[in-house]
């Protein structure tokens, strides 16, 4: 995670891919105090990007839910 963003820096921040958002989204909810020692070491996405992607993920959730079994 940490080699491909010092190889691919943009001037509007960094991108994440979803596996590195699942991955750091994982670890945060399993443990908080963990994800923050991860992130002082290596790139890791905010809280607020994980907060973000949590959110989408829930929305394609409830929306495969509502749609229902599709015949």
């Amino acid at each position: 995670m940490e080699l491909r963003m010092i190889q691919c820096r943009s001037s509007k921040g960094r991108r994440w891919s979803a596996k590195e958002k699942s991955f750091a989204l994982q670890t945060y909810l399993h443990s908080p105090s963990a994800y923050r020692i991860l992130r002082k070491y290596f790139a890791f996405p905010s809280k607020a990007t994980l907060h973000r992607f949590q959110v989408i993920l829930l929305l394609l959730h409830y929306k495969s839910v509502c749609r229902g079994p599709e015949n």
